[in-house]
């Protein structure tokens, strides 16, 4: 008996443990994904997911850091990754470190003056810093808000396709924050934020950066998440470049950047995953952008290595596979509601102003995304992170605001052109003095001929703007004036003419959009001409001019001196009120000028630029320093003073005048450039006289080699005329100021 309940028992056992490894055998493997941090070469991601997803694997979660934050976010969201490589191609990683706020999307009063300045310092509480960082990343980011728009109403990353974590760097003390909840897009922002490069961005009160820093490699986090199965993403390399290999800005940055990554803890976390991938090359680098389709391929083709242990891994996984669906990203959606957070100093008429939004409106993603650039564009705010909670083909737009605590800068260039010579320009720029919305901007030009320019403005977007402006310039020349074509008297004729005009201004303007305003003002002009010349030293003009003025403005070229696309307008008047000198009788009168241009590219590499303006005074007593002139290839728009191809400076002159041009450049290089143009100007005391606009006109043309540099823009002009002997040779560096 007792031997038969043994046998009982004993079977009894059997069966248990036959159970319990049917159970073991059968349970289903919850596989954990980790993607570390590398920059460019963190592309080999998407290309590891490519082989995952045919090797049929199921992620069920996913912990990332830097660029493996912004791959392994977009998947928890619900993307394949063929759809992240489409997204990868639109976000155009390449231009990161190139980023620029649209000129178009400028405030009028920065579009106008900016774009001059190489090295900015910003100033704050009368000391001088250094910036946080080269960029906001804000382009890209635009666009990773656009595209996880269909998760924006998940707070908690748990809830996301695929239960989601990435890591960063608290900048105050150094310690690691866990992001699993909040905004996808701005946790993903901060986690990328690589030092120096991208600046830090403020979370729940944490100044964050990238969090390769503390922990590149979140093998421990995404395991707590729940998984049975971790595999490891590791595009970082293991050992530091030697000295002497530490030969660029790049190697060095990166060199600084792994001390942090490369030690003995991170070394040993390969050994926490089960399986291992690790994708790496010297051909590639941290900035490596331009490489992007070779560093998905470098993902892909080792993660082939692995496909036999990946599809083992599949196995494992017995729950029915989720039926694979296309995210949709509406394009447009009707404007359901707007909420500013964060602002103290800008109200929400100001804000919903520059961002050209209302209530029941129907936008684009792209006009959503050239709102926030015109925020970020005022220079107002140090974050500007937005969201839109979709509902249905409604969105909810969130904006979350800090306002810059950074309020004045010191920004310096340079500049030469063939009239003015060389010069350091120094601007101190400053904002809030006076008002929450005001802006002060001072440029000096130090060299061969000082100059400067005062501008106090009070932006209040479409509401009425005031502003004060003083300028003095001065120039030397060697005047050559020419009885039969300038209104100028052969006396003013020295081979050292010295120019001067100081005015001042108060200004009162109305701006719609950025891109058009209207205004009007009055203004006051101490005009000066000298010879110079020792043996001659003598004042041959001085004179005051006040003058009511007005003007309509409209400017959507996208690059001052380069235009590929874009239109510019301007219409201005002047009524000339007073004038004292001792040489002419004056008389009030009127003088007014249209400006006209249009650039459009033709294909890929070609743009065309066409131009048209006239001038006309409406009187015969006017004076030669306020008649019109028109000569030199310098863009130098002085008063009066128009530049025309071919011909010296201030060579032709009248109380009237008409001008067209076109030029076309074709884009050799990225951001170079090389060209030909053509003008023809007819230049009379009345051009309306006889409506003969053809007769006696004159003609110019030029090639002209340029580039947009970091130091400023480059030209190189060769022009002729007809009537004049010999070519014209000249070189500007920077913009004209």
């Amino acid at each position: 008996m007792k031997k038969i309940y043994f046998l009982i028992i004993l079977m009894g056992l059997i069966t248990l443990s036959n159970q319990a490894q049917e159970v073991t055998v059968n349970k289903d493997l919850k596989v954990g994904l980790v993607f570390s941090g590398g920059g460019a070469k963190g592309f080999a991601h998407i290309g590891v997911l490519k082989a995952l997803e045919e090797a049929g694997i199921t992620v069920d979660y996913i912990g990332g850091t830097s660029m493996g934050a912004i791959v392994g976010g977009l998947y928890a969201s619900g993307y394949s990754a063929q759809e992240i490589i489409d997204i990868a191609h639109d976000l155009n990683f390449e231009n990161y470190m190139d980023e620029e706020i649209s000129r178009s999307n400028k405030p009028f009063h920065i579009k106008e003056n900016d774009d001059k300045y190489v090295i900015e310092v910003p100033v704050k509480n009368f000391e001088l810093s250094l910036p946080s960082g080269f960029t906001q990343g804000v382009q890209i980011m635009n666009k990773v808000s656009k595209y996880t728009q269909h998760v924006s109403d998940i707070k908690d990353f748990n809830d996301l396709p695929i239960p989601f974590l990435c890591v960063a760097t608290n900048l105050e003390n150094g310690e690691e924050v866990i992001l699993n909840h909040g905004d996808l897009s701005e946790a993903i922002r901060a986690s990328a934020a690589y030092p120096t490069v991208v600046k830090p961005i403020q979370i729940d009160q944490k100044l964050l950066v990238d969090g390769g820093l503390v922990n590149n490699f979140p093998v421990e986090e995404v395991k707590s998440l729940g998984a049975d199965y971790l595999i490891g993403v590791d595009v970082g390399s293991k050992n530091l470049y030697k000295k002497e290999e530490l030969q660029s800005l790049v190697k060095i940055l990166e060199q600084m950047v792994s001390y942090q990554m490369i030690t003995p803890e991170t070394l040993t976390k390969e050994n926490k995953v089960n399986l291992y991938i690790n994708p790496v090359s010297d051909q590639y680098n941290t900035f490596s952008f331009d490489q992007l389709d070779s560093i998905i391929e470098l993902g892909y083709k080792t993660a082939l290595t692995h496909m036999d242990k990946l599809k083992a891994i599949a196995k494992k996984q017995h729950r029915p596979k989720k039926p694979t669906s296309k995210v949709v990203i509406l394009d447009r959606f009707i404007v359901k509601s707007i909420q500013f957070s964060g602002s103290k100093n800008f109200n929400n008429g100001y804000l919903l102003d520059k961002m050209q939004l209302k209530v029941g409106k129907i936008i684009s993603f792209e006009e959503l995304s050239n709102g926030i650039d015109r925020l970020w564009a005022t220079d107002n705010f140090s974050k500007v992170q937005h969201r839109v909670v979709m509902d249905g083909g409604e969105g909810s737009v969130y904006v979350d605001l800090v306002e810059n605590d950074v309020l004045s800068h010191i920004r310096i260039g340079g500049t030469y052109d063939e009239l003015f010579k060389g010069g350091i320009l120094v601007n101190l720029s400053s904002r809030r003095l006076i008002f929450g919305n005001d802006f002060l901007s001072a440029d000096a030009v130090i060299g061969e001929n000082f100059r400067y320019n005062i501008h106090y403005f009070i932006d209040n977007g479409i509401n009425l703007s005031t502003g004060i402006q003083s300028t003095f310039q001065r120039f030397d020349y060697n005047a050559n004036f020419n009885e039969s074509f300038s209104t100028f008297a052969p006396e003013n004729n020295f081979n050292n003419l010295g120019y001067s005009n100081f005015t001042n201004k108060l200004n009162f303007q109305f701006v719609y959009r950025d891109n058009f305003a209207t205004g009007f003002g009055a203004e006051h002009q101490l005009i000066r001409a000298k010879n110079k010349n020792p043996q001659y030293l003598r004042t041959i003009e001085m004179m005051h001019v006040e003058s009511l003025y007005g003007y309509m403005k409209y400017d959507s070229f996208d690059h001052r001196m380069f235009p590929k696309t874009g239109f510019t307008f301007q219409a201005l008047g002047h009524w000339f009120l007073g004038m004292q000198n001792n040489l002419i009788p004056f008389k009030p009168y009127m003088q007014g000028q249209l400006l006209f241009g249009y650039a459009f590219p033709l294909g890929k590499h070609f743009s065309v630029q066409v131009e048209s303006e006239a001038g006309l005074s409406f009187s015969d007593n006017t004076h030669p320093y306020l008649d019109f002139h028109l000569g030199g290839s310098q863009d130098n728009e002085l008063q009066n003073f128009r530049s025309f191809y071919g011909y010296p400076f201030a060579h032709i002159g009248g109380k009237s005048y008409l001008k067209s041009g076109v030029n076309i450049k074709y884009e050799f290089y990225k951001n170079a450039f090389i060209g030909v143009a053509g003008q023809a100007a007819r230049v009379e005391d009345n051009i309306l006289d006889d409506l003969a606009l053809f007769e006696d006109t004159h003609t110019g043309y030029s090639v002209f080699l340029g580039a947009k540099t970091p130091a400023g823009p480059i030209k190189v002009t060769l022009a002729h005329a007809p009537r004049m002997n010999d070519p014209i040779f000249t070189v500007k560096f920077g913009y004209w100021f």
